[in-house]
């Protein structure tokens, strides 16, 4: 969020050089991820018998188990974010800089690609909206499976792994952009058969239930195709807007 924010407010990130600001995007397609992933992580901490406790706070009682300690760690990270805005302040304008342009004008004005910004804006809500529903089906499926039967601590686990996993794939692309191919397009459509396959590893054939070392193959393939896709499309999406 703080990367985004730097970015719609000057111009000297696309003075950087193209690997320079793929790096950057990477990162911030990182912590986004990492964040996305370790939502559903924490529960191996607020499923904890020993967090389970009540306590009075003047005229009310707070109650701290695992079905509210999740409202509470997230209120006490988006109180986290709103100390980190406040000392920050708008970047002002280069002198002699006009007013900002209009939506159309970025399309009209400085050729930007209509098509490319459609196509990033569309391949950033394919690949979340495959995750998410796979974020929000796998605890309910891990309970349903008796191959696996995971309760709350179990999913948790899983899920930190999930972002472990997504670490290890951020890593990696930096060594694959660097050293082994450069090329975007390629690489988006490597990784998204990774997803694809790893969608397909966790089919129910002949409607049985998955196997854990199936399981485990699975969500290796979309966590990681996922975070790295993620990044690249955001390396797409800053190359496609350029310095305009």
């Amino acid at each position: 969020m703080l990367l985004s924010f730097y970015l719609q407010s000057s111009h000297t990130f696309f003075c950087l050089d193209t690997k320079e600001r793929a790096f950057i995007m990477t990162m911030d397609a990182a912590a986004g991820v990492i964040g996305f992933i370790c939502g559903p992580a924490f529960s191996a901490i607020t499923s904890l018998s020993a967090l389970q406790f009540s306590f009075n706070l003047g005229f009310m009682t707070l109650n701290i188990n695992s079905e509210t300690s999740p409202g509470f760690i997230s209120a006490l990270f988006a109180i986290g974010a709103l100390l980190c805005m406040i000392p920050f302040k708008d970047v002002p304008k280069p002198t002699g800089a006009t007013e900002s342009p209009s939506c159309l004008d970025y399309f009209r004005v400085y050729k930007v690609s209509f098509l490319g910004v459609l196509v990033c804006l569309f391949t950033n809500f394919a690949f979340t909206s495959a995750f998410t529903i796979f974020e929000t089906t796998g605890p309910l499926y891990t309970l349903a499976n008796p191959y696996l039967k995971f309760d709350v601590f179990d999913n948790s686990v899983t899920f930190a792994a999930v972002a472990g996993n997504a670490l290890l794939a951020i890593v990696i692309l930096q060594v694959i952009m660097r050293f082994v191919l450069s090329s975007d397009r390629l690489n988006l459509i490597g990784f998204s058969i990774f997803v694809t396959a790893g969608l397909a590893t966790l089919w129910d054939w002949n409607n049985g239930y998955v196997t854990f070392p199936r399981f485990c193959v699975g969500i290796f393939f979309i966590s990681f195709g996922f975070t790295v896709n993620q990044s690249l499309v955001l390396v797409v999406f800053s190359k496609i807007l350029e310095g305009k």
